[in-house]
Order: C-alpha cells, then structure tokens, then sequence
C-alpha cells in the first residue's frame, strides 16, 4: 500500500508540469485569437481567414442607354399635312384644251373602263359639275379608311406628265394626298388643296412609266385629310397621262 502510494506521487511529479505546460499554451493561443478578432472588430473591416483570398468587389451593371426618338415629318402650312404641293395647272392639259392629244397619252376615267378601283369602308358616292360625273367620300383623320388606284397602263417606255382633274364641290378638302406609283416604289404624299382647284387639272409631275407594267405603276389617292372626320369630302375623278416624246 505504501509503495503504491509512493508511485502515484512520483508520477503526479513527472506528468503534472506538462499537464500545466499544455494549458498554458492553449490559453496564449485562445488569447491571441480573441485579441486578433477585437483588433479586427474595432478596425470595422473583418480579417480573413487563413488559406483564403480577400474578394474583389464586382462593379454594379451600367444601364443601357433606350432608344432615341425619331422625329416626325413636320405640317406643310396650317393644317395641312406633310408631302410635296404641285403647282395648279389653270384650264386643260395639252390635247384636252381642243388640240390634238399627243400620241401615247392616256385618259383613266373613275367610270369608263377597268384601270380605275376604289377599297374600304363606306365606299365612294357619286356626284357632278359641270364637266360631268366624279366620285367622291367623306374624309377620315387619324387613318385611311379607303383608297382609289388609277392603274397606269401605257402602250410605249418613256417619260409622261401626270394630271388630275379636281371637281366643283363646295365641301372639298384642302388636303388630298395623292401618291405615284413608279417602278415598283410609292412616292412621297402629293398634297393637293382640292378646295382652291374647282374645275381645274393639277400637275402632279412627271414620270418614267414602262410598257405593260400595269401592277408596278399607279397614282393613289385614299380619304385621309388634315381634317376633321367627316368634315370634308375628298373627290375622285379623271387622271390624264400625257406622253413627253
């Protein structure tokens, strides 16, 4: 029993400093890292851990610019719409004034023949001066509605002038839009103050048309005005081809 005692403290004398030795190091260890997190803390930026790399911030997304606005065509005069104005012929084209017709010309009648066709709601009226018959409707504003295609079917190539007769009516409008169809491309708008050429045959200029193209050209007039809807009428009548040999 004595022995037994004597070896356990013999033992206790050998392990115990080591013992001691070991938790001395793992509390400076302890120490050290809550010394190292409160510097961190205290300096507002967190320290990284060991083995890793510091994250490189990502630069927010630049906006992408939207697209930029496409101006619209401006009015021509008050109240009238955007396009080319011709300049009113005063009495007949050549041949129509008791000449001869120049040889080549053409004569497209909304009511003789097949080369003249109208489209669209409510359709066209028909009405009269003193030349004769015309057809005629009532105008819209915001969008055609209906359209008139006098087709252009001519016997030889070459260069034509383009007339179109405007009635008498007292409600015409002051902004027809009549387009030329030419070698398979639509013109710019024509606008023709049908209200200021009673009776009259306006120039609506000149242009190459080709032998038996009948689909690829055409001069087109449709019932959109500057107007308010229904608050004036947009005439239909003769349109006068004449050959420039």
């Amino acid at each position: 029993m004595r022995k037994r005692l004597i070896f356990m403290l013999a033992t206790l004398c050998f392990v115990g400093p080591g013992v001691l030795l070991s938790f001395e190091r793992t509390q400076a260890v302890d120490t050290s890292g809550v010394s190292v997190g409160r510097a961190a803390l205290q300096a507002g930026t967190p320290s990284p851990l060991p083995g890793t790399s510091t994250p490189i911030p990502t630069r927010p997304p630049t906006s992408t610019p939207g697209p930029t606005h496409t101006p619209q065509p401006t009015a021509t005069g008050s109240g009238a719409v955007s396009g080319v104005r011709p300049t009113p012929i005063q009495g007949p084209p050549p041949g129509l004034g008791g000449g001869n017709v120049p040889s080549g010309s053409v004569l497209i009648d909304p009511l003789v023949g097949k080369l003249f066709v109208t489209a669209g709601f409510p359709g066209v009226a028909t009405g009269s001066d003193n030349q004769g018959f015309y057809q005629y409707a009532k105008n819209r504003k915001a969008e055609a509605t209906l359209q008139a295609v006098w087709y252009i079917q001519v016997q030889q190539s070459g260069y034509y002038d383009v007339y179109a007769y405007v009635p008498s009516n007292p409600n015409a409008t002051h902004t027809a839009q009549y387009h030329v169809f030419q070698n398979d491309t639509l013109g710019p708008s024509i606008v023709v103050d049908q209200g200021l050429s009673p009776a009259q045959w306006v120039n609506l200029g000149s242009y190459y048309f080709v032998n038996a193209a009948i689909d690829a050209q055409s001069v087109t007039l449709n019932n959109q005005t500057a107007e308010a809807d229904s608050s004036s009428t947009v005439l239909f009548s003769t349109v006068f081809v004449v050959f420039k040999p």
